[in-house]
């Protein structure tokens, strides 16, 4: 995926795509709204992103909502847990959020963009 701007320090001011050149075609089409004297676009290979859970920060969380509830017999609880089983634990709660986001339509519309490069509005990299 690519993402494409006509200005490098706003990248939510452009548009997501599957190829350099639906990109440079989106900036063309899209240049007269903008400002029709643009000459250049600036276009990135785009890293959606994806949403997780930081297992360690749940674990802790319900260790301590066992204190709350039941004080000092929780002390010890999930204490135990080897690193394995928390990286489980976290892919599968990680995959869970993901599939629930996708069949809910929740999923991020925004990521990253990496390693851009400017391009002419003819096509050809400067």
């Amino acid at each position: 995926m690519y993402a494409w701007t006509y200005d490098d320090t706003a990248w939510d001011s452009g548009g997501v795509c599957d190829t350099l050149e639906k990109c440079i075609t989106q900036a063309k089409d899209e240049r007269e709204c903008f400002d029709p004297d643009v000459k250049f676009v600036y276009i990135g290979e785009f890293k959606e992103y994806e949403p997780y859970v930081d297992i360690e920060y749940v674990i802790e969380r319900m260790e301590e909502n066992a204190y709350d509830a039941v004080g000092e017999f929780s002390e010890d609880w999930l204490n135990d847990m080897t690193h394995e089983e928390k990286k489980e634990l976290q892919k599968i709660i990680n995959k869970t959020i993901v599939n629930y986001l996708k069949d809910k339509g929740h999923m991020p519309n925004f990521g990253t963009v990496e390693e851009y490069k400017e391009y002419s509005l003819g096509g050809v990299n400067k």
